[in-house]
């Protein structure tokens, strides 16, 4: 955690936070939170909630994070395919909302769509991705 907020990252911080407060436990229907581990330590984090400023068919992809080291080695696309898997049994479509360059370029590469929704900065259907 403390590489993402020398990063100037906080989301990692309000996940921790919310989990602990019970304010999103990720366990609502539909639901999960993942962790990536090397060893005995937790390289990376994502998950999934039912999107509150759209449809109850999207899922929102949430607080993804991958540690610097394990970057543009395939770990990020690793977890969103997995975080995606599940989501697919749950809701139609993905959405996000990034403000970063780099991440939206990640996102795109993985297949997402930019949009101009109220909080969504992008989205990627998940039924077509179903195989």
């Amino acid at each position: 955690m403390h590489e993402s907020h020398e990063e100037g990252y906080r989301f990692l911080e309000r996940l921790v936070a919310d989990f602990r407060s019970g304010a999103n436990c990720f366990s609502s229907s539909g639901e999960a939170l993942f962790g990536v581990f090397h060893g005995s330590g937790l390289i990376g984090v994502g998950g999934v909630n039912q999107c509150p400023y759209s449809s109850m068919s999207n899922a929102r992809i949430r607080r993804m994070y991958i540690a610097k080291k394990y970057r543009r080695v395939g770990v990020g696309a690793l977890l969103l395919e997995t975080i995606e898997g599940y989501a697919s049994g749950h809701f139609q479509r993905a959405v996000l909302f990034t403000d970063s360059r780099a991440a939206a370029k990640f996102y795109e590469l993985c297949g997402y769509c930019p949009t101009s929704s109220y909080k969504i900065s992008h989205a990627k259907s998940l039924k077509a991705a179903v195989k």
